[in-house]
């Protein structure tokens, strides 16, 4: 059962059959209970100093992924914007990501963190903004 609002929102973005064949549900869920979930996890995927809705390191909202790109980048929104079209569209490759990246993220991080960075936003990432889902729950009065 849904605890608050950030709780809803994702359950009415996981709610989707892609989201639930992915057991994104299940991974929230067992996160939230202090489990070590299944699928890939890194602290920038927290996105504490971004002011997102925090789901335990799993990328849930758009504004969410958004947020990782541009810290990822380090360029704005519409640089950012224009990555995640790669992202959708199934046209951007590892390499091309890789050369976006920030040098000092790629320093800190390394190749094979950002590579599964990558392959996490590619095949998990529901991306449903937090806003629609937020505007949902406010007109349904929970």
């Amino acid at each position: 059962m849904p605890q608050n609002h950030i709780e809803y929102a994702v359950t009415i973005a996981c709610g989707r059959q892609y989201a639930c064949d992915l057991g994104i549900i299940e991974e929230y869920l067992k996160r939230r209970s202090g489990q070590k979930g299944e699928l890939y996890n890194c602290n920038i995927l927290e996105l504490k100093k971004w002011c997102v809705p925090y789901t335990y390191g799993l990328l849930i909202f758009k504004e969410q992924e958004l947020c990782l790109l541009q810290e990822l980048i380090s360029a704005g929104r519409t640089k950012a914007v224009e990555l995640q079209k790669g992202f959708v569209t199934k046209r951007l490759s590892f390499v091309d990501f890789y050369n976006k990246v920030d040098d000092k993220i790629k320093t800190r991080l390394g190749v094979q963190v950002i590579h599964d960075i990558f392959h996490y936003i590619l095949f998990y990432s529901v991306s449903m903004p937090y806003y629609w889902c937020s505007n949902i729950i406010m007109r349904a009065g929970l």
